[in-house]
């Protein structure tokens, strides 16, 4: 009679002799079965009417503190529940109805969920249960809210006129203003302004000035530079009278009198900020160097063609009104 010989099973494969390069492919053709096989699973489970639910696979709990928010996206994360046996995966509804009428379903095999591509200023309620392998399905979660920001807010508006002369070639904060409540993501400012040359006599007087934006202490953008010019019109008209032609009669100069203006806005470009309390300065000076583009600038004569060269005065007389700026969440365009 022919006698045989039963090995022992072994409960382990064991790998150490094979290559390292095998090795890795064998584990990586595993985790990709094993995941196929989880989806193919969870599919029939979704599908089959005989999934039912049981007192037996248990509740999880939620709260406030399982939920973060992060502009259009909303993240749900909770603790595994204690007892859980046969999981397969966990079911999540989100829903802009409280009773659920009309979802949204999610399913994945983590404790965690990131709800995406929502609406600005979007109020959604959440719940999340488990599934098993044997097609039961536990009891919903206490719902959840997650309420997502608005994308955009104005951060401040002050349209209150402010006034001062500039006269030294150092900069200096001519305004100051506080942004209480930033959203954070992307700011721009802006401020109206008019700039006058300080007179100086009946010549034609410039001032060539610089602004800046700071920004919590730190430079924002460019140096805008901006160049005024006026005349006296009381000296003007005391130079006119003296000027005698013929009969004696007066000759009044051409010259147009009157204060002249550079008026405009300056407009921030965007940079972008955190959220909070922030301060917003603008400074000036006197630049002290010619940066007028000749061919936009006029030229002055009097009555008889005589040129009057402009005197470079001691600063200007400033004033702006209607600052404000707007303010984009990060992601919203």
């Amino acid at each position: 009679m022919a006698r045989f010989t039963k090995s022992k099973t072994s409960g382990q494969v064991r790998l150490k002799k094979w290559p390292p390069g095998r090795v890795s492919q064998l584990k990586v053709l595993l985790a990709t079965l094993d995941k196929a096989a989880n989806a193919s699973l969870a599919g029939q489970i979704t599908q089959t009417s005989k999934r039912v639910f049981s007192t037996f696979v248990p509740k999880i709990v939620l709260t406030t503190d399982n939920v973060s928010i992060e502009f259009r996206e909303v993240r749900i994360a909770f603790a595994p529940p204690q007892g859980l046996r046969r999981f397969l995966f966990y079911e999540y509804q989100q829903s802009t109805d409280q009773n659920f009428a009309t979802f949204e379903e999610f399913l994945s095999p983590e404790p965690q969920y990131t709800f995406s591509n929502l609406l600005d200023e979007g109020i959604y309620y959440f719940r999340v249960r488990v599934v098993t392998t044997n097609a039961l399905h536990g009891p919903w979660s206490s719902t959840v809210v997650g309420i997502t920001p608005a994308a955009k807010a104005i951060g401040l508006s002050n349209k209150k006129s402010v006034g001062r002369a500039i006269i030294l070639n150092t900069f200096n904060t001519f305004a100051t203003w506080r942004i209480n409540q930033s959203v954070g993501g992307s700011i721009f400012y802006m401020v109206e302004y008019e700039v006058k040359a300080i007179n100086n006599g009946a010549s034609v007087s410039i001032a060539d000035m610089e602004f800046r934006w700071i920004f919590d202490n730190d430079q924002q953008g460019q140096v805008f530079q901006v160049t005024a010019y006026t005349i006296d019109p009381a000296a003007l008209a005391v130079r006119s009278q003296n000027i005698i032609v013929g009969n004696g009669a007066p000759a009044y100069s051409r010259i147009p009198s009157g204060e002249y203006y550079r008026c405009g806005t300056f407009i921030q470009r965007p940079h972008i900020i955190s959220t909070g309390k922030h301060r917003v300065q603008l400074q000036a000076r006197m630049a002290g160097l010619d940066f007028r583009p000749c061919v936009n600038e006029p030229t002055w004569t009097d009555d008889f063609g005589g040129p009057l060269d402009p005197d470079y005065t001691s600063g200007a007389n400033i004033s702006i009104k209607n600052f404000s700026s707007f303010e984009i969440r990060s992601g919203a365009i």
